[in-house]
């Protein structure tokens, strides 16, 4: 993974005018053959078009005589031999006397997809794939939960070919990729004393942060990013490094070898792991996956979870009757690492707030003279602005009270997606059907965190009665309650995550917002 490097200068001076490279064109290796322009446009005409030339991450061309005025650059990256688009910006722009800021940021380009497979023309002529050609794609690692589930003995499953322990969860990850046609190399998401996950999925040992479990052991090799079987991308980054951990997750693993859609059944995986990917020792291994014992615990996660909750949820006695689980598989041979688009055009934001308070929303920070669910819309409606997303007047607290139902506050039909792209629900059907595409995990900052929410809620949208802190205006301990939701979950838990349990009102929680 590459490292953050600082924004190259947009400017126009004595007559030369210079862009940062595309994002996509920055962090890699050119192929051959690429052209690139600058085209200058006033008042519709176009009156001048350059050349542009690359030297490191800067863009330039000459412009010489260019007189102070309005105008609208055009920048566009083009592979010379078949003519196709690799990256392209627009944008309006003012010239001055002197050096002029022209405004243009790596961001500001955008990678067309002629084949419309989700990868773009760039990304697929670096993966020597066919950008006219939807069935000829790049193919990134993948990772899946297996369809078949046993007890944390792992030596019992039927495909643990005479294994203990993690080899045999290595063993039946590859089993199961072998019978769905996988020839390359899989591992099991599982840690125990010796081994953390982490270490072991990047073909190392030991524990993380250990001198057996460097990643600069790996050298050229590449280990990820990580798709799931039906192509979504779950995991964006390739070689993790010590200081990472696997947090930043874009959709639940709950779909199987097979490509089975999995999302909506409770799922879950043994795992023995935090979000880090390291050994749980609070949570427990079964003895390194070798007991059945009453007296021994086994972690676990959900299949239905992203942040931290996929991999660390709960633990299980090891000889408990109901003690089954299945297995996280990692493909941990090189592979391609461009990813598909996974950006949904056109939809709104909805997102968890950065912030959080008691039961009484009044005494939130900007929840001004308003209390209750209009204070609560209030808090959304500055988090959005404040972090310049679009529409931020429009923005609601997925909050219900004794009288309003937030399925009834919601007069628009989506589709939502979070402040990275990652879909969460394709229309309001979704958002109140009880299992969401992703969880509400990222905030309006764009950080995931796994959190309780306030929400007052069913997953059908309708209220909770009685759970709503005095229709959240009071924070009493005693004789006040709410209902929350959990941030990691994608099933129902998502916005009722207590319905076992009364929380007092004086605890705190985050929100959820979304645009309506």
């Amino acid at each position: 993974t590459g490292g953050c490097q600082q924004e190259s200068p947009s400017i126009y001076e004595s007559g030369q005018a210079t862009f940062p490279l595309p994002a996509g064109i920055s962090t890699r290796t050119l192929p051959s053959g690429i052209t690139a322009q600058a085209r200058i446009y006033q008042n519709d005409e176009e009156i001048a078009v350059a050349p542009i030339k690359i030297s490191g991450t800067l863009a330039t061309a000459q412009f010489p005589g260019l007189a102070p005025g309005n105008y609208v650059v055009t920048l566009q990256f083009v592979q010379t031999s078949s003519s196709q688009v690799l990256a392209t910006a627009r944008k309006s722009v003012t010239v001055g006397t002197g050096a002029s800021q022209l405004g243009f940021s790596s961001n500001d380009y955008t990678y067309p997809d002629d084949d419309k497979d989700k990868y773009s023309n760039l990304d697929e002529i670096n993966e020597e794939t066919n950008p006219s050609d939807a069935q000829d794609k790049p193919q990134p690692p993948r990772v899946f939960i297996t369809s078949i589930k046993g007890s944390a003995k792992l030596s019992t499953w039927s495909e643990a070919d005479s294994k203990t322990g993690v080899d045999a969860g290595d063993a039946i990850c590859q089993a199961r990729a072998n019978a769905a046609g996988y020839s390359t190399q899989f591992k099991a998401w599982l840690s125990d004393t010796h081994d953390d996950a982490y270490c072991r999925i990047l073909g190392l040992s030991g524990k993380k942060g250990s001198a057996t479990c460097d990643p600069a052991l790996l050298g050229n090799r590449v280990v990820g990013p990580w798709v799931r079987i039906d192509g979504e991308t779950v995991f964006p980054f390739d070689n993790p490094g010590v200081s990472d951990d696997w947090d930043t997750m874009l959709v639940p693993i709950c779909v199987d070898e097979n490509g089975l859609n999995r999302c909506s059944d409770e799922i879950y995986a043994w795992t023995g792991t935090d979000s880090a990917g390291r050994y749980l020792k609070d949570n427990g291994t079964c003895l390194g996956w070798t007991s059945s014992s009453t007296n021994e615990r086994g972690g676990y996660g959900s299949g239905n979870s992203t942040v931290g909750g996929w991999t660390a949820t709960w633990r299980e006695t090891c000889g408990a009757t109901d003690a089954v689980a299945r297995l996280y598989c990692f493909e941990t041979t090189e592979r391609a690492q461009s990813l598909p688009d996974y950006r949904v055009a056109g939809s709104k934001t909805i997102f968890l707030s950065s912030i959080s308070g008691t039961g009484d929303l009044n005494s939130w920070e900007g929840a001004g003279d308003l209390a209750g669910i209009e204070a609560g819309d209030a808090v959304c409606q500055r988090l959005a602005n404040d972090n310049k997303l679009p529409n931020p007047e429009r923005y609601k607290a997925w909050l219900s009270d004794d009288t309003t139902s937030i399925r009834d506050r919601i007069t628009s039909n989506g589709p939502w997606s979070r402040p990275d792209g990652v879909l969460v629900a394709k229309d309001k059907a979704q958002l109140l059907s009880g299992i969401l595409h992703t969880s509400i995990a990222v905030t309006e900052e764009r950080e995931y965190e796994w959190e309780r929410v306030w929400t007052g809620t069913l997953p059908d949208g309708t209220s909770a009665a009685g759970l709503n802190c005095s229709n959240w205006r009071h924070d009493n301990s005693d004789t006040e309650f709410g209902k929350r939701g959990s941030t990691t979950s994608t099933r129902r838990e998502w916005t009722d995550a207590d319905h076992w349990e009364k929380v007092s009102c004086n605890l705190k929680a985050r929100i959820i917002c979304l645009e309506d």
